[in-house]
């Protein structure tokens, strides 16, 4: 049986918005500036899965073509898992 997967729309900084699935989140690329930018604190975090859980990922990540996050990074870890 497969494990779960994850949809999410990633917008290539190059060939526009394609839709992809992400098998394994992790094998996506952090921006090393990212660092700079401080995660969100322990209640803004819920708040944002539960609308990320209700409404979904309504704003594409941007991705470059060697699939490094440049912008998007909590809303692909807020992104629940589909069943596969």
């Amino acid at each position: 049986m497969a494990g779960p997967t994850q949809v999410v729309t990633l917008r290539s900084v190059t060939n526009g918005s394609r839709l992809v699935t992400v098998k394994d989140p992790k094998a996506l690329k952090q921006q090393p500036l990212a660092r700079l930018i401080p995660d969100m604190r322990d209640s803004e975090w819920e708040g944002f899965c539960a609308d990320i859980a209700v409404r979904a990922v309504k704003v594409p990540l941007e991705v470059s073509d060697d699939g490094t996050v440049l912008d998007g990074r909590h809303r692909l870890w807020a992104a629940p898992p589909n069943p596969g």
